[in-house]
Protein backbone atom coordinates (compact mmCIF):
# COMPACT_ATOMS: atom_id res chain seq x y z
CA UNK A 1 0.00 0.00 0.00
CA UNK A 2 1.41 3.08 -1.24
CA UNK A 3 0.04 6.36 1.42
CA UNK A 4 -1.91 9.06 -0.72
CA UNK A 5 -0.52 12.00 1.61
CA UNK A 6 3.07 11.84 2.26
CA UNK A 7 5.53 15.21 3.43
CA UNK A 8 9.25 14.70 2.93
CA UNK A 9 11.40 16.68 4.85
CA UNK A 10 14.06 18.97 3.15
CA UNK A 11 17.92 17.60 2.53
CA UNK A 12 19.05 20.45 4.52
CA UNK A 13 17.19 19.32 8.11
CA UNK A 14 20.50 17.92 10.08
CA UNK A 15 22.19 21.53 9.38
CA UNK A 16 19.25 23.30 10.39
CA UNK A 17 18.84 20.67 13.95
CA UNK A 18 22.60 21.72 14.41
CA UNK A 19 21.93 25.59 13.49
CA UNK A 20 19.16 25.74 16.31
CA UNK A 21 21.34 23.46 18.48
CA UNK A 22 18.95 20.27 18.50
CA UNK A 23 21.67 18.35 17.67
CA UNK A 24 25.49 18.74 19.36
CA UNK A 25 28.13 17.17 20.98
CA UNK A 26 26.24 16.46 24.27
CA UNK A 27 23.36 14.46 22.55
CA UNK A 28 23.42 10.68 22.97
CA UNK A 29 20.02 9.58 21.25
CA UNK A 30 17.98 10.44 18.61
CA UNK A 31 14.23 9.61 17.96
CA UNK A 32 12.65 10.19 15.00
CA UNK A 33 8.81 8.90 14.66
CA UNK A 34 6.17 9.08 11.71
CA UNK A 35 2.88 7.61 11.58
CA UNK A 36 1.87 6.82 8.03
CA UNK A 37 -2.11 6.39 7.35
CA UNK A 38 -2.75 3.94 4.56
CA UNK A 39 -6.40 4.22 2.80
CA UNK A 40 -6.14 1.20 0.97
CA UNK A 41 -5.51 -1.03 3.99
CA UNK A 42 -7.37 1.08 6.30
CA UNK A 43 -4.37 0.89 8.86
CA UNK A 44 -1.92 3.23 10.67
CA UNK A 45 1.64 2.46 10.99
CA UNK A 46 4.16 3.79 13.35
CA UNK A 47 7.70 3.79 11.59
CA UNK A 48 9.93 4.53 14.74
CA UNK A 49 13.63 5.04 14.03
CA UNK A 50 16.28 5.14 17.40
CA UNK A 51 19.85 5.99 16.90
CA UNK A 52 22.63 5.87 19.97
CA UNK A 53 25.72 8.32 19.54
CA UNK A 54 28.46 6.46 20.96
CA UNK A 55 31.76 8.88 22.68
CA UNK A 56 33.46 8.61 19.72
CA UNK A 57 30.99 9.65 17.20
CA UNK A 58 29.76 6.22 16.63
CA UNK A 59 25.88 5.81 15.53
CA UNK A 60 24.44 2.75 15.95
CA UNK A 61 20.61 2.43 15.14
CA UNK A 62 17.36 0.65 15.51
CA UNK A 63 13.65 0.73 14.12
CA UNK A 64 10.28 -0.67 15.00
CA UNK A 65 7.62 -0.47 12.92
CA UNK A 66 4.20 -0.93 13.97
CA UNK A 67 0.78 -1.19 12.14
CA UNK A 68 -2.58 -0.74 13.60
CA UNK A 69 -6.10 -1.15 12.36
CA UNK A 70 -8.68 1.72 12.42
CA UNK A 71 -9.95 2.07 15.83
CA UNK A 72 -13.75 1.81 14.58
CA UNK A 73 -13.14 -2.22 13.20
CA UNK A 74 -11.81 -3.26 16.17
CA UNK A 75 -14.12 -5.21 18.99
CA UNK A 76 -13.95 -2.95 21.61
CA UNK A 77 -14.81 0.44 19.66
CA UNK A 78 -18.53 0.73 21.65
CA UNK A 79 -16.81 1.00 24.63
CA UNK A 80 -13.79 3.20 23.59
CA UNK A 81 -17.12 5.38 22.13
CA UNK A 82 -18.64 5.38 25.95
CA UNK A 83 -15.69 6.61 27.51
CA UNK A 84 -15.49 9.31 25.36
CA UNK A 85 -18.89 10.45 25.84
CA UNK A 86 -18.45 10.17 29.87
CA UNK A 87 -14.98 12.20 29.62
CA UNK A 88 -16.90 14.76 27.41
CA UNK A 89 -19.77 14.57 29.19
CA UNK A 90 -17.86 15.40 32.70
CA UNK A 91 -15.07 18.07 30.82
CA UNK A 92 -18.81 20.13 30.35
CA UNK A 93 -19.93 19.88 33.71
CA UNK A 94 -16.69 21.15 34.96
CA UNK A 95 -16.54 24.04 32.25
CA UNK A 96 -20.46 24.69 33.46
CA UNK A 97 -18.72 24.91 37.14
CA UNK A 98 -16.07 26.87 36.46
CA UNK A 99 -17.67 29.43 34.16
CA UNK A 100 -20.68 29.78 37.08
CA UNK A 101 -17.96 30.71 39.97
CA UNK A 102 -16.52 32.52 37.92
CA UNK A 103 -19.47 34.89 37.02
CA UNK A 104 -20.96 34.62 40.65
CA UNK A 105 -17.32 36.49 41.53
CA UNK A 106 -17.65 39.31 39.45
CA UNK A 107 -18.22 42.40 41.56
CA UNK A 108 -21.67 43.95 40.70
CA UNK A 109 -22.46 47.45 41.66
CA UNK A 110 -25.65 47.00 44.07
CA UNK A 111 -29.11 47.35 42.47
CA UNK A 112 -30.65 50.61 43.07
CA UNK A 113 -34.40 50.29 44.18
CA UNK A 114 -36.57 53.27 42.90
CA UNK A 115 -39.07 54.21 45.77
Amino acid sequence: DVPYYCVFLSEDIVTKIKEFEWFDDMTTHVLVANLVYSPNSNSISMIRLNFDVADTGRFSSTYQLITYSVLNETERYGEWQGLMLIFSALMFVRLFMVTLAYIRSIDRPPILAID
